[in-house]
C-alpha cells in the first residue's frame, strides 16, 4: 500500500504500459496548456515559434513552467505513436515510407560504389 490510497503491484511479465484514450488524457492532464494554446493567434499553430504563440508568452511571463510544455509535447508524441500503432492505415503508410527511404539508401550506395554493384532485377 502507498500513501494516498494507492497501491504498487508487481506484475511479472509486464513489459510496458500503454496509453488508453491518450487524447483525452492529454487534454485532462494538461488542461492549462490546452487553454493557453486555444488563445494562439493561428488555429494551426505548431506551438513552436510562430508569432502570437500564447503558450510561449505565458512561459516568458512566468505564468507557465517550461517543464509543463515539455511534458505536454512528450505525452502528445506518445499519444500519436500509440494511435499509429493501433491504426492499420497508418501502419501501412509508415511501412511505405520506410521502403522508400530504404530504396533511396540503396540507390545512393549503388551510385557511390561506381559500378561495383549492378541491379539486374
Amino acid at each position: 500500500p502507498c500513501g494516498g490510497g494507492g497501491a504498487l503491484i508487481d506484475t511479472p511479465g509486464l513489459r510496458s504500459l500503454g496509453l488508453w484514450d491518450a487524447e483525452a488524457a492529454v487534454a485532462r492532464v494538461y488542461a492549462d496548456v490546452e487553454a493557453l494554446a486555444a488563445a494562439c493567434r493561428f488555429r494551426d499553430c505548431a506551438h513552436e515559434s510562430e508569432p502570437g504563440y500564447a503558450v510561449r508568452a505565458a512561459i516568458e511571463e512566468g505564468r507557465l513552467p517550461a517543464s509543463r510544455l515539455a511534458g505536454y509535447r512528450k505525452l502528445g508524441r506518445e499519444a500519436e505513436l500509440e494511435e499509429r500503432r493501433r491504426d492499420p492505415r497508418a501502419q501501412a503508410e509508415e511501412q511505405r515510407g520506410l521502403r522508400a527511404r530504404w530504396r533511396g539508401y540503396r540507390a545512393r550506395s549503388r551510385s557511390s560504389a561506381k559500378g561495383r554493384w549492378r541491379d539486374d532485377a
